[in-house]
């Protein structure tokens, strides 16, 4: 399923424009013409990308020698073709900023899936219970999309100006998402072939129980800041700098609560949520979740380059961690097996840190010692509860000892 999974964000990725990025920033992102356009273009896409993730199934299948994915990829693609239909209208309340009704409305959705994916699991755990009950939520997600806004309809449209429009701003967004999801898939399609099964899917759940923070970083980015930041843009350069900060000092204070309970507590979450099996994703949780940390620095940097039309730079920081996993996975693997790869996934997000501050310099903000001080603070706090909890007896997360 992390293979799967990975092949369904490849495809988004691959062919993503930024078309709801458009409505956000976009001055006629109001009018009827403009986003029943960005909704033809989300439906052909996806009918493309379904046609495709078919067409690709039997040469996975074949080159990880797992027949199952003839047949799996298919349906589980048909996610990519439903949610193509999804309204354009949590763009728009994400541009008015007031995306409370589609966060609901998706954190619902989703809810809703994973108890028919855990249903369909009782009943039959197999593989496709994860498939099946991913269908559903996405499913449930399209249609209530279609009732966020009273009077919000989408109809067929094809306005030139606008495909005009998306195609100019697009162009950096569509070589960024291909530079993203190799920075952020490549590595189980890499481990895919350098680890066992078992030991690709006790990585899968350790990673996945990192990205919650990470997930939650990324939807405050994307929903909230980065529409926030648009808006700012017109303020001058002091004035919009002390704004964001006070933004970044909120998101920042959460981003390390978050951090701090999952290093400090996820053994004992994977404890409780896997049987013994799984305990393995004990050890390699606490390291993966310590590289959110540069993360969170990165997802508040990313929005301000955005709106101020840097839309080069993401590509760029995406493809420098790309070239890191691409040679430290192998590298890690070699020198350390298992755990060697998950130290080198857990400082990925460094080199796409460092590619941000310098793009800084095309603008006339200054944040390096605010996040020297944000991170000082973080290691400090995260030291405290770690000393804490050994000197309770519960000794430490890491396979290695620190006090």
């Amino acid at each position: 399923m992390a293979i799967v999974n990975a092949f369904n964000v490849a495809l988004e990725m691959f062919s993503d424009m930024g078309l709801w990025a458009n409505i956000i920033r976009a001055e006629r992102a109001e009018s009827p013409s403009f986003y029943n356009t960005i909704w033809t273009l989300q439906i052909i896409r996806g009918s493309a990308l379904w046609i495709i993730a078919s067409s690709l199934a039997w040469p996975l299948a074949h080159l990880y020698s797992e027949p199952r994915l003839s047949m799996i990829i298919p349906v589980n693609a048909l996610s990519v073709l439903i949610t193509a239909f999804a309204s354009t209208a949590s763009a728009s309340l994400q541009r008015r900023v007031t995306p409370g009704r589609a966060i609901f409305a998706n954190v619902a959705s989703q809810t809703f899936g994973v108890c028919m994916m855990i249903t369909l699991a009782v009943w039959k755990p197999t593989i496709w219970a994860l498939v099946i009950g991913s269908l559903i939520g996405n499913l449930t997600s399209t249609i209530w999309s279609h009732f966020l806004i009273p009077g919000y309809k989408n109809r067929f449209a094809w306005d030139r100006e606008t495909r005009k429009e998306v195609v100019t701003f697009g162009r950096w967004i569509f070589v960024s998402s291909i530079m993203t999801f190799l920075a952020a898939q490549s590595d189980r399609f890499i481990l895919g072939k350098l680890l066992s099964l078992k030991w690709l899917g006790i990585y899968s759940i350790a990673y996945h129980l990192s990205g919650i923070p990470r997930e939650i970083i990324g939807k405050l980015s994307g929903n909230v800041i980065f529409p926030v930041v648009s808006r700012l843009g017109e303020l001058g350069d002091d004035v919009f700098q002390a704004k964001v900060q006070r933004i970044r000092n909120l998101s920042l204070l959460g981003s390390a609560t978050m951090i701090i309970v999952l290093v400090s507590s996820g053994d004992g979450l994977v404890s409780l949520l896997y049987d013994r099996r799984y305990h393995e994703a004990r050890v390699i949780l606490p390291i993966l979740a310590l590289g959110i940390w540069p993360m969170a620095l990165v997802n508040l940097i990313q929005p301000m380059l955005l709106a101020r039309g840097l839309s080069k730079y993401p590509a760029y920081a995406s493809f420098a961690k790309f070239l890191t996993i691409l040679a430290g996975l192998p590298l890690g693997y070699a020198l350390g097996g298992v755990m060697g790869a998950v130290c080198v996934m857990a400082f990925v997000e460094v080199p796409v840190y460092l590619v941000y501050r310098f793009s800084l310099r095309r603008l006339p903000l200054k944040y390096g010692r605010s996040d020297l001080r944000a991170t000082l603070l973080f290691l400090a706090a995260l030291l405290t509860v770690l000393w804490i909890r050994a000197s309770l007896g519960g000794g430490g997360p890491f396979p290695f000892n620190l006090f």
